[in-house]
């Protein structure tokens, strides 16, 4: 009824992972945009965890998948970890992202 929107895939780049992405305002309000109303997680040993944080699939790169001045297309899927762990995230956000 809010317009939040739930993904849930099992992406062809990541065998045997599944990942669930929340669209916190739904597909049809903007921007869609990971790290800013768009979060990714990760199922890991029957836990859901912050695409980012400790076994996930882009752990190893969470500075280079949530950061202003990456290019790649998945830039922002490691955010909701940083979302989840640093009290000014969203602060940052509202500041730093346009």
């Amino acid at each position: 009824m809010d317009g939040t929107n739930i993904l849930i895939e099992n992406p062809p780049g990541a065998p045997g992972r599944t990942w669930v992405s929340v669209d916190l305002n739904g597909y049809k309000n903007k921007p869609n945009r990971w790290g800013y109303d768009l979060f990714t997680f990760d199922f890991v040993d029957g836990e859901l965890r912050t695409m980012g944080s400790v076994g996930t699939y882009y752990a190893a790169n969470l500075d280079q998948y949530c950061s202003l001045s990456a290019t790649d297309s998945v830039n922002g899927i490691t955010c909701a970890h940083k979302a989840k762990t640093d009290a000014d995230y969203f602060k940052w956000v509202i500041k730093n992202v346009k």
